[in-house]
């Protein structure tokens, strides 16, 4: 008896960036926030990531190839000053 093990074939580029995203907020925002907060409701929890995500977005570096080191604002407005204004 034989059984296919093999893994299902990716479409070429491979999604990366939303679980790597996942990670991040995995890893740097919920189990750092349950360990050192009980949150008695999903309001204070979604305060608390909302702060963290204007921290990751605003002062956090990033070292992908897209950002290469630049805070993700940093990004935005520097492809919002390369496009023509119309009007």
């Amino acid at each position: 008896m034989t059984s296919d093990t093999n893994a299902p074939e990716w479409p070429t580029p491979r999604p990366t960036a939303l679980p790597r995203f996942s990670r991040i907020v995995l890893d740097e925002f919920f189990r750092i926030a349950f360990r050192t907060k009980f949150y008695e409701a999903v309001e204070a929890l979604q305060a608390n990531m909302d702060e963290w995500l204007v921290y990751y977005n605003t002062e956090r570096s990033h070292q992908g190839y897209r950002n290469v080191g630049r805070r993700p604002i940093e990004t935005i407005n520097l492809y919002l000053q390369s496009v023509p204004r119309e009007g």
